[in-house]
């Protein structure tokens, strides 16, 4: 039987424990690098889940109503709206704006005057608009020959609606008052033909007080009814 001598014990013991210092350091290491991908996962799965988050949440808003605008040459700072196009927002709602159009594009005061005229402005196609304007225009302005010497009351009897073809017909009556007059005008009979729709269009926050739903008048023609050839 053969001995090891205290050389070779010694060197066999050194070598042992070389390799338990290299396994203990290998499972070190292996721990650290699993911890390390473990951090890395993990914060990466964060980073994802807060990314959804946020993309949920900003696409889940609401379009904003309004947006700021700047006018890079005078600097004055607007706010508009958007507003997206629909046919129709009922039967209600439609007679309101085609009677409301009506109201302003047919009634007289000199002191609501300019409100009616801004009414009309917003609510109409340019062509309609062009052509109120045109009461407005030159020497024989309205407001310049009238000015506060008469009010017109328009009074409305009927809006039927043609919601398919977007027409409404509008009959309505109206009436002069002369400041020097005790006594008012006899009634005047009218029948309109309206031609409307909902405009997708921006508006500034002072038209959208006037407008909120983006109306808008493609065409307007009014004539005496019938009623009138007897008065």
């Amino acid at each position: 039987m053969k001995f090891l001598t205290k050389t070779a014990l010694a060197a066999h013991q050194s070598k042992a424990l070389g390799l338990e210092r290299d396994l203990l350091a290998e499972l070190i290491s292996s721990r650290n690098f699993s911890r390390r991908v473990s951090t890395l996962s993990l914060c990466l799965g964060l980073f994802c889940v807060a990314g959804l988050g946020y993309t949920i949440h900003r696409y889940a808003q609401p379009i904003p109503e309004h947006i700021l605008t700047i006018n890079m040459d005078t600097g004055e700072i607007n706010t508009v709206s958007l507003l997206t196009e629909q046919k129709t927002y009922g039967e209600v709602i439609d007679q309101y704006w085609v009677g409301q159009y009506v109201l302003h594009h047919e009634g007289y005061d000199y002191y609501t005057l300019q409100q009616d005229y801004d009414a009309v402005s917003v609510m109409s196609s340019p062509v309609v608009a062009g052509d109120y304007a045109k009461l407005f225009s030159g020497n024989e302005a309205m407001d310049r020959k009238l000015q506060d010497s008469m009010i017109r009351t328009v009074h409305l009897v009927s809006v039927i609606l043609d919601r398919e073809n977007q027409i409404a017909t509008v009959r309505y009556t109206t009436q002069d008052k002369y400041a020097n007059r005790s006594i008012p005008e006899e009634k005047k009979h009218w029948i309109a033909t309206v031609a409307y729709s909902y405009q997708k269009t921006v508006l500034t926050a002072s038209q959208r007080f006037l407008n909120p739903l983006g109306f808008q008048v493609t065409s307007f023609k009014a004539q005496p009814e019938a009623a009138n050839a007897g008065e």
